[in-house]
């Protein structure tokens, strides 16, 4: 089982490490850390404390068990002197460090104590400011909050390893379903006792359906665009592709690639929408391929 303490060593001090400041994180009680000075150089300390302040563990039938944690941390920066505009540049500094630092990452990887690994996605919260007061040991400071929400399970599949490609240009999914319907056909045999009918697949039909949002000068949405509004052949085929990372870099650093689809297909439906002043979506559903001297061959 993953515990709150892997999630912090793992997970939330990496993170913390692309902002270039220094920490002491604690986790639920601990010792306030004061700035470090080493000759004539003094290396101030962000204090931080990690709480676990909600989880869910929802056991599956084949004896893993989902889980879902919700923490909270709260940091603690000293006020030094403000500029001429009675501002606290430095503050200001730290917010969005961190804000950039945790929107960086949406994924999840934890491996716990006995070697078992997790995926999962993470939702975060922007750092929000607390109460400016005269604090012990730090003296004039303020806090700012934010909230970390992970939820993970064993050899899971994340959907941020998956990739789809149309005309070798990647797709900014939102969402994504890819799913193979049959057309089945009911048969009672004369033998059976129980009236209980089988049924055998007629055919089958493979359809991935996603969710995007439409960019300016982008390859893809000029693509559906083009094609909503009858500039396109509705037969004009796309090269399509689905890959999955497999978690593994090879010798160079580099992530490698399982290709779980390649073909030719076509759209089969897509819809543009939009409201207010909301960004524009799109829906889009895509079919294989067919030559027309194919059909009925």
């Amino acid at each position: 089982m993953v515990t709150i303490d892997q999630i912090k060593e793992q997970y939330i001090l990496p993170i913390l490490a692309e902002t270039g400041y220094n920490f002491n994180i604690v986790t639920d009680v601990g010792d306030y850390q004061t700035a470090k000075r080493h000759r004539n150089t003094v290396t101030n300390v962000i204090n931080g404390l990690l709480m676990l302040t909600q989880s869910e563990i929802q056991p599956l039938s084949s004896g893993l068990s989902a889980v879902a944690y919700q923490a909270m941390i709260s940091f603690l920066i000293p006020l030094e002197d403000h500029d001429a505009h009675s501002e606290y540049p430095k503050v200001t500094e730290f917010r969005n460090a961190l804000s950039a630092a945790l929107s960086k990452s949406a994924k999840i990887a934890i491996v716990d104590a006995n070697g078992n690994a997790y995926e999962g996605g993470v939702v975060y919260s922007l750092p929000a400011v607390g109460q400016r007061n005269q604090r012990d040991m730090a003296g004039d400071s303020v806090t700012y909050t934010c909230t970390i929400s992970v939820s993970f399970l064993q050899g899971a599949l994340n959907t941020s390893d998956l990739s789809l490609n149309i005309d070798g240009s990647p797709v900014a999914f939102s969402n994504i379903r890819i799913n193979r319907s049959p057309v089945l056909m009911a048969d009672l045999l004369s033998g059976n006792q129980n009236a209980g009918s089988s049924t055998y697949a007629e055919s089958a039909a493979f359809k991935i359906e996603f969710t995007a949002p439409a960019l300016g000068g982008n390859s893809v949405s000029n693509r559906i665009i083009n094609y909503i509004l009858g500039n396109d052949s509705a037969n004009a085929p796309m090269d399509v592709s689905i890959t999955r990372r497999d978690g593994v870099d090879d010798t160079e650093g580099e992530p490698i690639y399982e290709y779980l689809y390649e073909g030719q297909m076509i759209f089969s439906g897509c819809e543009m929408s939009g409201s207010g002043v909301s960004n524009v979506g799109f829906t889009v559903s895509l079919v294989p391929y067919t030559e027309s001297e194919e059909i009925g061959g």
